[in-house]
């Protein structure tokens, strides 16, 4: 769920998400403020070129530039999770374990 959406006026609409972080922006942040997008987009009808990710820890905001691209790669992940739900399939494994110790899913993953 986006944290927070600006609607300016007619001509725009912003996604914002919070993050309890001191770490830097990495893309798969960037991809989520573009899925937010896509959802305004659709849910407003206005367009979006922009998102916000604040950090909260050093009250900080950096704009991120949501660019076609950007939404394509958010649109073929979706195209991919969907045919992974139709055929009842599971993604491959991580190549990185680690990150297997702080993900809400690990309970349920077979991999791990």
């Amino acid at each position: 769920m986006v944290d927070m959406a600006i609607r300016v006026g007619a001509q725009e609409a912003i996604p914002v998400e919070y993050k309890n972080s001191l770490g830097r922006a990495g893309a798969h942040w960037e991809r989520q403020l573009a899925a937010y997008g896509l959802l305004l987009e659709e849910a407003w009808g206005l367009p979006v070129r922009r998102g916000f990710l604040y950090f909260i820890p050093q009250r900080r905001s950096k704009e991120v530039p949501l660019t076609a691209g950007l939404f394509g790669q958010v649109r073929g992940t979706v195209e991919t999770m969907r045919r992974m739900v139709e055929r009842e399939a599971m993604p491959p494994p991580t190549r990185q374990r680690r990150k297997c110790v702080a993900c809400e899913f690990r309970r349920f993953c077979n991999d791990v």
